[in-house]
Parts: C-alpha cells; structure tokens; sequence
C-alpha cells in the first residue's frame, strides 16, 4: 500500500487547511491518505472507509499510535454501503487504476452545497484531456441525477507519477458548488 512514488501526493493532502474539514476517505486501506489529513492538515473529522480486515487493524493502531483515533471512525464494508452521505467537505478517491466504481457514492457524501473531490486515476498520457472531460461530465451528471445544482469544475491536476510507459497516475481535485438560483 505504500509507494515512494505517491509521496508527493500524501505530502500535498497533509499540506491542506482541513481544520474546519470532514473527509471521507472512501479508499483508507491502512491510512495512506486519512492519516496526513488527520495528523498534517488538521482534519476536523474522517471517516475511513475500508473493506479489508488486515488494512482495517492496521489502520486502527495507526490512528492510536498518532493520537488522532478520536477525529476518526472507520466504516468497514464496501464503501457504496457504508458511506455516510451528506457529511463531507473534500472525499478522497485514492484507488488505481480507476475509483469511477464509487463516484456516485463519493456525490452522495458531499454536503448539499458541495466540496472538493480528490479522483484518482490511471490515464494514458494521450488521453489526459479526454479523462478529464470525462471526469467532468461523469460527476456533473451525477450531481444532477442526485439533484443537486452544482457547477463542477477542475480546480487543480496533480501528475503523480508514471505508472507505466506512457499510463500516468493523476489526481484531479474537482470542485462541486452550488450555483445561483
């Protein structure tokens, strides 16, 4: 679960102002991402997300070895059941080579006036432009179908790392916010 090659991307979540902040983190495995924002960007609160029961222990004493067990419950399961709805600011979508499985969940976790999606994903790299057009229009046809009046917009493309020749790991940080009238 751990790759030198992702640290930027854990360094950069940890670097974030969540202390105001729930996050759902629908892929915690064993804290990869719940850790740096509870423990480096001050989440208020995540929720963890996490079907397998060995990353499960694991992430239980990696929250108690860091102090932060109390800012944090885990939701063991499959994450489109066990998710909460309607709790968070910023959901992370950290599972390669694609999370699109959850992306109607991770709408459905969003506040009703939205947040910030952090989508991970395995894209060829003549792809990127088509992947994010994709993204885009996904999570806007998801937030309507749910009924939600939001603009969706790429706010930032972080490029990870090369996952093979010519595959790239990115994240999009898509912003979701309700729109006048």
């Amino acid at each position: 679960m751990f790759s030198w090659g992702n640290l930027s991307e854990k360094l950069r979540m940890g670097s974030l102002d969540c202390r105001n902040d729930v996050i759902v983190d629908l892929f915690s495995g064993i804290g990869y991402f719940t850790l740096p924002f509870l423990v480096r960007a001050n989440a208020k609160f995540v929720y963890a997300c996490e079907w397998n029961p060995d990353a499960v222990e694991a992430l239980r004493r990696n929250l108690q070895a860091n102090s932060v067990a109390d800012r944090c419950t885990i939701l063991e399961g499959d994450n489109r059941v066990t998710a909460p709805k309607g709790v968070a600011n910023r959901v992370c979508l950290g599972l390669l080579p694609t999370s699109e499985g959850s992306w109607v969940t991770a709408v459905r976790a969003l506040r009703q006036e939205g947040g910030m999606l952090h989508i991970h994903g395995n894209v060829k790299d003549s792809e990127e432009g088509s992947w994010k057009n994709h993204v885009l229009q996904s999570i806007t046809g998801i937030a309507r179908s749910e009924g939600y009046h939001w603009e969706v917009l790429i706010e930032h493309v972080e490029r990870v790392k090369w996952y093979a020749p010519h595959i790239r790991h990115l994240v999009v940080d898509v912003r979701c916010q309700q729109t006048q009238g």
